[in-house]
């Protein structure tokens, strides 16, 4: 999953369960997806009653963003009464990292073979240095990639490069309050180790509605 559309949402009218009702019905925004050369994966995160981000997966920079225009014509078909955009993201992950399987091989995870259902997304900007030397520190040894590695219910761990200066740290949890519990572990690490490189811009915790896959 190198290549990712973070896209975020406030609901003006309605829940985001009554928006992924439709956005999951036949020939929503799900089938699309799905239609759409390098699919990987697709899922809303629900963050609060009125915030929600699509986080979706494609095997290209070129079919990530070719998603944001997808997206945008079938919103404003369907949900632009529901549905207001405020971020839009498409980057490339700089590195995957999950648990060590018994062999201790570490391998990119897929939504083909588990829905990860607990989402932290934090996005930074970049102060000093590059997104490149930051994700260095952090996937270095004793970095906050190991951190992550050794919470409960660390499920996947990546930094996505958006541009030179924005950065978005995305992690998966098996509980709400596991992703909770990331978030103060990273503000105490970026704090004694990137403080003077980054500054965080935007931060959502929140729990998957659903995951399409191909």
């Amino acid at each position: 999953m190198d290549h990712v559309r973070i896209a975020v949402y406030e609901i003006i009218r309605g829940t985001a369960k009554e928006a992924v009702e439709i956005t999951h019905a036949p020939a929503g925004m799900a089938d699309i997806f799905k239609a759409q050369p390098g699919f990987e994966g697709y899922s809303i995160i629900e963050v609060d009653p009125v915030t929600t981000v699509s986080l979706s997966f494609w095997a290209t920079h070129e079919q990530a963003e070719h998603a944001i225009a997808e997206a945008a014509e079938w919103v404003q078909s369907n949900l632009a009464d529901r549905l207001r955009r405020t971020s839009n993201y498409v980057g490339d992950a700089l590195f995957w990292t999950e648990p060590q399987s018994q062999t201790g091989i570490e391998r990119v995870p897929s939504p083909e073979e588990q829905d990860m259902n607990h989402v932290r997304i934090a996005v930074y900007d970049v102060t000093k240095g590059t997104t490149k030397e930051v994700t260095e520190l952090v996937s270095a040894p004793g970095g906050l990639s190991d951190i992550f590695k050794m919470q409960p219910g660390f499920q996947a761990y990546s930094t996505i490069e958006v541009d030179p200066v924005t950065l978005i740290s995305l992690s998966f949890w098996e509980t709400h309050e596991e992703a909770e519990r990331a978030v103060s572990e990273a503000a105490v690490w970026t704090a004694a180790h990137t403080e003077d490189r980054v500054h965080r811009t935007s931060n959502y915790v929140g729990d998957s509605l659903f995951w399409a896959k191909p």
